[in-house]
């Protein structure tokens, strides 16, 4: 489900985070609409703990947070379902799964997740997406679910979409 409005206060520094390929580019230009107080989006090193090295770093968890983020942010954390990646080899998803993964697991207080679907159908997101890409996304998904709907049910991370 995606997100209503966050409530912020004035001056509330937003870390995006998210591996290549998921819209992070996207997400931190359209990502203050879901505040309703003015934020200071960072977007540098966006992909911090996401490389091929991930799925086997047993230190993944100390590269996700940044290190200026301590109490008085947000790291915004974007995904889309990993059988939508450009490359679904089995690494590719090997490393899906240790990124985001190690962050499902930090359950951090100052941590938001969204789902790249969720941000492109509905909300203030929606009416900011590219719409080709949308329908490219929503065919895909479309496509590939019936015949993988045991695929898509073992990759249903929506129950970690923030509310």
């Amino acid at each position: 489900m995606l997100p209503t409005a966050v409530t912020s206060v004035l001056g509330l520094d937003v870390y995006v985070r998210g591996c290549p390929g998921m819209g992070t580019r996207w997400f931190e230009r359209v990502l203050p609409c879901l505040f309703e107080s003015p934020v200071q989006v960072f977007a540098r090193e966006k992909h911090s703990g996401c490389t091929i090295r991930s799925a086997s770093d047993p230190n993944i968890s100390s590269k996700l947070l940044h290190p200026r983020c301590r109490s008085s942010c947000i790291h915004a954390v974007i995904a889309r379902h990993p059988m939508t990646l450009k490359r679904r080899d089995r690494h590719s998803m090997l490393v899906w799964e240790a990124y985001y993964g190690a962050w499902m697991q930090m359950r951090h207080a100052n941590v938001r997740f969204f789902r790249f679907e969720d941000l492109i159908s509905r909300g203030c997101t929606a009416t900011r997406s590219d719409p080709v890409i949308a329908r490219r996304y929503k065919t895909f998904r479309s496509d590939v679910a019936p015949s993988n709907e045991g695929v898509w049910r073992f990759w249903n991370y929506s129950s970690y979409a923030v509310r």
